[in-house]
């Protein structure tokens, strides 16, 4: 199986079920679903926060009348199991573990505090913007949030929920860590 092949898996588990919960949402005159909104200030502006300043998406966002009433997490029940791969990625060593794609932790090693994360913002600006208006009761193809650094010594952590993005927004964000000064990058929890 290659890395695609396994990501494809990954995110095909997530988005079945994503899926599954946008077409289970009942609508009608009084009531509505959208996907995949991004979070907005009372003037209607993306709502950003944290040391990266980057903004987030709700899953789905039941609508009644005018207000939103209710937000739905969608989630996977389990991980999809398989042995840790290890490959390099350009120069940089990358280990990927079993992880879920709407929230997947990584772990870079050997970043210093005044390192610049602009790399990886970038990424998510690029996954984060929808490349075309998905179709009614479809994915959006985006992804929904990425959390601050967290340090532990030289361990730096990240969160991501990928949403809806395609395997290629996993493989940019491996380009994205490898223009960074890290040693190598560790996905999901061994």
């Amino acid at each position: 199986m290659t890395l695609f092949d396994l990501l494809t898996r990954i995110r095909d588990y997530y988005v079945d079920r994503f899926r599954e919960q946008l077409k289970a949402q009942p609508e009608n005159s009084e009531q509505r679903i959208q996907s995949e909104d991004v979070v907005v200030d009372l003037n209607g502006k993306p709502q950003t926060e944290g040391f990266l300043d980057l903004p987030l998406r709700i899953d789905l966002l039941i609508i009644e009348g005018k207000e939103a009433s209710k937000t739905i997490i969608v989630d996977t029940e389990k991980l999809l199991a398989f042995q840790p791969v290890s490959i390099m990625w350009q120069h940089l060593p990358v280990r990927i573990a079993p992880f879920k794609w709407n929230s997947l932790r990584f772990t870079c090693t050997g970043a210093d505090r005044s390192v610049s994360w602009e790399p990886i913002k970038e990424w998510f600006g690029r996954w984060f913007t929808p490349r075309e208006s998905a179709p009614a009761k479809e994915p959006a193809g985006v992804v929904h949030f990425l959390s601050d650094p967290t340090w532990d010594g030289e361990l730096v952590t990240f969160t991501a929920d990928l949403g809806t993005a395609p395997v290629t927004a996993f493989e940019n964000l491996l380009d994205a860590l490898a223009k960074l000064p890290i040693k190598q990058v560790q996905f999901g929890t061994v």
